[in-house]
């Protein structure tokens, strides 16, 4: 990685790691939420435009597609400019992919739908490469998977929360075929990623190193002697 200075997770002190795992943990609740949206508005399009089954998913078509798309690329910009600037371009992105969905309802343009949700999409792959790398060095190694899991879990409430109140309160009665909650459930999804933006922005948020990390790793005797990933033939075959 590029960067050489920084500290890992057990360098914290306590209330430091404390603001920074809960701060990094909301994010997997942010994603795990726009997931939960998408099927909703998937059947909600369906209604307004009049559009086909198949028609809708072009919408799941453009949220997982970014992550095919960008997740490379958001995981070059984080070795080079580190996770924090990660998190920064991957909030920016989701907000704005989230706001442009004013204007797709006010001129009623499904096109513009997609390109926003493709936008969320970009955004959230940067989240989460940025996310799950924070989460996993937030702390020593030994238990990052017990983190992991933990912030993950938050994921999974918000993917089970964001359908089910959407469903209930967001597209009932007149609001079943107009676009007008629409746009501000997703301005309010917009507003949010600028909060969270400019908590990371001012909270003194730790850049994590490689060359740090990797220290703190050989001396858990985590490390191994650095074969290529060929070679790991563990990793490969899940054994």
């Amino acid at each position: 990685m590029a960067t050489s200075v920084g500290v890992t997770g057990t360098q914290l002190s306590r209330a430091q790691w404390v603001f920074a795992f809960a701060l990094v943990t909301s994010l997997f609740f942010t994603w795990g939420f726009a997931y939960g949206l998408l099927d909703v508005l998937n059947a909600h399009f369906q209604t307004v435009f009049n559009i086909s089954k198949l028609q809708s998913t072009l919408l799941q078509l453009a949220y997982f597609g970014a992550y095919f798309v960008f997740s490379p690329f958001a995981g070059m910009f984080m070795n080079k400019y580190g996770y924090k600037k990660g998190i920064h371009v991957g909030l920016g992105l989701y907000s704005l992919g989230a706001i442009f969905f004013w204007p797709s309802a006010k001129f009623q343009k499904y096109g513009g739908f997609v390109g926003c949700t493709f936008v969320i999409g970009c955004g959230l792959s940067a989240l989460e490469v940025a996310a799950n790398s924070y989460i996993a060095v937030l702390g020593s190694p030994k238990y990052a998977a017990a983190r992991l899991n933990f912030s993950q879990g938050f994921q999974g409430i918000a993917s089970f929360a964001g359908p089910m109140i959407a469903s209930r309160w967001f597209f009932l009665g007149k609001n079943a075929t107009s676009l007008d909650t629409v746009q501000w459930v997703y301005l309010a999804v917009a507003g949010l990623g600028v909060v969270l933006n400019i908590l990371f922005y001012f909270c003194d948020l730790p850049e994590i190193s490689g060359d740090a990390l990797a220290d703190e790793m050989h001396e858990v005797g985590l490390t191994n002697d650095d074969e290529p990933f060929w070679k790991q033939y563990r990793c490969i075959f899940g054994w």
